[in-house]
């Protein structure tokens, strides 16, 4: 297991190119988008190619209430194009403290769906999210090649994430129409 740099993302375009409809990740991104208010300010972290802003939008959530990063500048020129209303922007996660947005305070909700089990340095990740804000993320119960890490039960999520994100509510989804794929969606305050 080793992380993937932007070339292996640009390149791997086949199922996050699926219209939302059609995507493997559908279920989780409409569990996700049930923990975010229209008014929340929200910052995606590897927003990827833009459906969970596209699940966003039909939920009413309003285009100046969100702004996506992404390290793959092919993701984001997909998002921008599929939901050309949101802000897209690709930068990588780590440089969060130089958006001004972020520093400001602009932002009360972080979304990281299917990010931290991609990154080597996923609790220093979440160092950079300010205090009190409320974190939505999810990661998978399977591996991959471009997985770090992945989590056999939601007892292994609680247990890395639960000192960093006070955690108030757990969903448990499948995924790619295959009962042993789930993925574990959390939301919580940053500690």
């Amino acid at each position: 297991m080793m992380q993937q740099g932007k070339d292996y993302y640009n390149k791997a375009m086949d199922l996050v190119s699926l219209p939302l409809e059609e995507s493997p990740w559908k279920y989780s991104y409409e569990s996700a988008a049930a923990f975010i208010d229209p008014a929340d300010t929200v910052l995606e972290i590897a927003c990827g190619t833009g459906r969970f802003a596209k699940k966003l939008q039909l939920k009413g959530h309003a285009s100046e209430n969100y702004f996506g990063i992404d390290f793959s500048d092919v993701r984001i020129k997909e998002a921008k194009r599929y939901v050309p209303d949101f802000v897209f922007k690709a930068t990588d996660a780590f440089d969060l403290d130089q958006l001004l947005y972020v520093r400001l305070g602009w932002f009360d909700t972080f979304v990281a769906l299917e990010f931290l089990e991609h990154i080597e340095n996923d609790l220093e990740f979440l160092d950079l999210v300010p205090k009190d804000s409320k974190i939505i993320a999810s990661v998978p119960n399977f591996n991959t090649v471009d997985h770090v890490r992945y989590f056999p039960a939601l007892s292994s999520v609680l247990g890395r994430y639960g000192k960093t994100i006070k955690i108030e509510r757990t969903i448990t989804r499948q995924i790619m129409d295959k009962p042993r794929f789930k993925v574990f969606i959390i939301k919580g305050i940053k500690c």
